[in-house]
């Protein structure tokens, strides 16, 4: 999977929805430090990460961090079926797990 800085692959019909694209550079710094892009993660945790945000921002007055998200949090990954095993499954390839 090849990640570029500030762009996310998505779909049309979320946007129909009302799914917008994540504007906070947390989420953006998540996408880009796991090589992943928002179509890997399930809707529950496009959610979490939004609202890690949320409240670390407007609850507790502190910029989101990947020290207190991972005491919160734990990633886990999927792989595709395939002989080396070694690809991110191209939907739902990443979830979050709460701790």
């Amino acid at each position: 999977v090849v990640s570029f800085p500030r762009e996310v692959v998505s779909f049309t019909d979320f946007h129909k929805h009302g799914f917008g694209i994540p504007a906070s550079d947390f989420i953006h710094g998540f996408l880009y430090e796991h090589g992943v892009q928002l179509h890997h993660l399930p809707p529950n945790a496009v959610l979490q990460l939004a609202s890690f945000v949320a409240v670390c921002e407007s609850f507790l007055g502190i910029a989101p961090n990947k020290d207190l998200f991972r005491v919160g949090f734990e990633v886990k990954t999927r792989k595709a079926h395939g002989s080396d095993g070694s690809v991110l499954a191209p939907m739902g390839g990443m979830n979050l797990q709460t701790c």
